[in-house]
């Protein structure tokens, strides 16, 4: 019995226009934010996705869209630690948000994207990823464990087809 109350309280929810637990690509949301204009300051950039599946969580919004995990905390703690450590001229207390398809991504050379595993780029974010890349900005990518790494393996198979992921030793000079 309190599984059928429960099972007709979930439909009702999603009837009545609820968030659902689990939705699909088509039905990601737009969420609300402000970005900072354009200032030539560093700005702390979160590339959003359409995932692949979202649904309610513990994140802004109320919504687990995968890319907004720790948003705006992260943001907000990055351009603290990057302004207190560093001479950069950063735009502190958050970043801006931007899709792979946003042309204002070009006026950043830093950008953070977070949870690969659950991203399918299209054709148009593929050219443009490669794009952003080819001419010299940096992709910081986080978030994803044990299998999101061959999504994201197979994501970036799409943006650089004929290049290849190296594992670099601690003895590398980049490091």
């Amino acid at each position: 019995m309190k599984r059928l109350v429960l099972l007709m309280t979930l439909v009702t929810a999603v009837v009545a226009g609820g968030v659902p637990l689990l939705a699909s690509l088509d039905d990601s949301p737009d969420v609300p934010y402000e970005n900072f204009p354009y200032n030539g300051k560093f700005t702390f950039i979160r590339l959003r996705f359409d995932p692949m599946y979202w649904g309610r969580g513990r994140y802004m919004w109320g919504l687990d869209l995968k890319w907004n995990h720790d948003y705006p905390r992260g943001e907000s703690h990055f351009t603290k630690m990057l302004s207190e450590l560093t001479y950069i001229d950063v735009n502190t207390g958050g970043g801006n948000i931007l899709s792979l398809n946003d042309p204002e991504l070009f006026q950043y050379p830093w950008a953070y994207i977070c949870e690969v595993g659950f991203m399918d780029l299209s054709d148009q974010e593929i050219e443009n990823l490669r794009t952003y890349l080819l001419k010299g900005g940096f992709l910081v990518v986080d978030d994803f464990i044990m299998h999101h790494w061959y999504n994201f393996v197979d994501q970036m198979a799409k943006v650089f087809p004929e290049g290849q992921i190296v594992e670099l030793e601690v003895t590398d000079p980049v490091f």
